[in-house]
């Protein structure tokens, strides 16, 4: 539903989809949250998912969706790599 929403410009859709991604953000999806945050250059909802990754690094370090960010997508690690600095 985002994806339609950031397609067809209709913010209304985009800001409900950002505001029900964020209620239901847990340490499972965050990897997942992060790269379509960054797919769309949705920098607000980038930042504050990678301020939930900080929380839960230790849950989601090593899981298949944090290979995705080492490989695919290296420069959301690294972003996060800095804010645990």
């Amino acid at each position: 539903m985002y994806a339609l929403g950031h397609k067809y410009q209709i913010a209304d859709v985009t800001k409900t989809m950002i505001e029900e991604i964020i209620y239901k953000m847990e340490p499972d999806n965050l990897v997942q949250v992060a790269i379509m945050s960054d797919l769309y250059q949705e920098q607000e909802l980038l930042e504050y998912t990678l301020n939930m990754m900080k929380e839960h690094v230790k849950d989601i370090h090593g899981d298949k969706d944090w290979r995705l960010l080492e490989t695919n997508h290296p420069e959301i690690l690294t972003k996060l790599i800095l804010k645990l600095a």
